[in-house]
């Protein structure tokens, strides 16, 4: 799911995604993750690994 998305999902909810980073339209959520994105709203809220409670990965082979 691309950035952008989420982002218009939390403000939905009244709710913040914190990353922000530039490309929003080409990046995705498992990019965030694997890079640690930050964005200019990673001063006051913090990179990816910061905002995560938990995750699982999944590999290609399930």
């Amino acid at each position: 799911m691309v950035t952008k998305r989420v982002s218009e999902l939390a403000n939905q909810h009244n709710l913040v995604f914190a990353v922000d980073p530039t490309s929003q339209d080409a990046c995705t959520i498992g990019g965030n993750v694997a890079m640690n994105a930050g964005g200019k709203k990673a001063l006051r809220w913090g990179t990816t690994i910061d905002n995560l409670l938990s995750w699982k990965m999944v590999m290609p082979d399930g």
